[in-house]
């Protein structure tokens, strides 16, 4: 006089970042059931789809014995990927029998039906200044920081992020009358990948007046539930940026090409890259660090002018998408002058009102 019910459970796990895992579904049957019975199942799309690649659909049919406490599964193949992003789901109801069966029987699925799948996010991003300082020479204006995407893995964010930039008011150097934090947030568009940058912007006032130099300390959040809290702050969450009143008249430039030819020299129709990050750190004759961010313009030049005489390094950030070529160690008066390593030119030595040209980086 006992009824027989089916019950399935919910079910979830980490999608992992390759290949694929199963996710198994028990189908339990709790009386006996005289000469067994088939029914049938179906897996369906929620926000985890067969179109987006996350899981494999499964529909099909089990086949109980009819024992009591007899356990059935279904199995649900889930794609991994490293793609940041929210905790999914999808369903598997369990349907039409194969055969009549006993009244007793005759409703026999009991609890939740669908069960619910859950393809659990394992992917993680941070964000930070790609440098905790810089130096910026109040003459020019202006000012850029790079903030960079780190995703685990070398993945992908599934949705846009927003970093906040905020200026915390600890500096010596006070605001509006020496500087203005003028980018106040910087968005990282969905299916940005792991080593994508964005600029924030300071515009810096000369005021004509010699003085020491001073600091502006700026700080950063991401917005919003950062894709489920999947996406945080690094460690370079501060960046403290040097104003220094000293307005140098040396230089150094170049460009960024595609070395189609691998021959170091630019030439033969080879195009130029726009929007690459280079970097310049070192030390001036005086000793104090200088470390500059720019990017190459819609000609693929890039330029640190107004620099104090130093020693510099020159470093570019290489595009992703492009395989590395050889780089042009350039020149100062006519000799070249440092030395070249892989996307990076060293001890680049300058007095007053030298001028380095055709640093290029292929």
């Amino acid at each position: 006089d006992d009824a027989a019910t089916l019950t399935i459970g919910d079910v979830s796990q980490a999608e992992g970042n390759s290949g694929s895992t199963t996710l198994t579904f028990d189908v339990t049957l709790s009386h006996a059931v005289a000469g067994g019975f088939q029914i049938a199942y179906t897996s369906s799309d929620g926000t985890a789809t067969t179109a987006g690649g996350d899981y494999i659909d499964n529909d099909g049919q089990l086949t109980f014995a009819g024992t009591a406490n007899e356990i059935q599964t279904v199995t649900v193949q889930v794609n991994g990927d490293s793609r940041v992003e929210r905790d999914e789901a999808f369903s598997v109801a369990l349907g039409d029998f194969s055969q009549n069966l006993d009244p007793n029987v005759a409703a026999p699925v009991a609890g939740p039906n669908p069960a619910t799948g859950t393809i659990a996010n394992d992917d993680a991003a941070t964000v930070s200044y790609s440098t905790a300082t810089s130096t910026a020479v109040e003459a020019t204006l202006t000012h850029s920081v790079i903030v960079t995407l780190n995703v685990q893995g070398g993945g992908t964010i599934d949705e846009a992020v927003t970093v906040n930039i905020s200026d915390t008011g600890s500096g010596t150097a006070n605001s509006p009358s020496d500087y203005n934090v003028t980018t106040t947030s910087v968005v990282f568009p969905a299916g940005s990948a792991d080593g994508a940058a964005q600029v924030a912007n300071l515009s810096i006032v000369d005021d004509g007046e010699p003085e020491s130099d001073e600091t502006v300390v700026l700080n950063m959040t991401v917005d919003g539930d950062s894709l489920g809290n999947a996406v945080s702050v690094g460690a370079s969450d501060q960046h403290t940026v040097t104003v220094t009143d000293e307005t140098g008249s040396a230089s150094i430039g170049g460009i960024v090409w595609i070395d189609g030819d691998n021959n170091g020299t630019p030439g033969n129709g080879e195009l130029v890259l726009p929007g690459v990050f280079v970097k310049l750190t070192g030390q001036d004759s005086s000793g104090q660090p200088v470390e500059i961010t720019v990017m190459t313009d819609a000609n693929g030049a890039y330029l640190f002018d107004e620099l104090p005489s130093g020693s510099y390094t020159i470093t570019e950030s290489q595009p992703r998408a492009f395989y590395d070529g050889r780089d042009s160690l350039g020149s100062v008066n006519g000799s070249p002058r440092g030395d070249a390593t892989n996307d990076r030119f060293l001890d680049i030595d300058l007095s007053a009102g030298e001028q380095g040209v055709n640093y290029n980086f292929g």
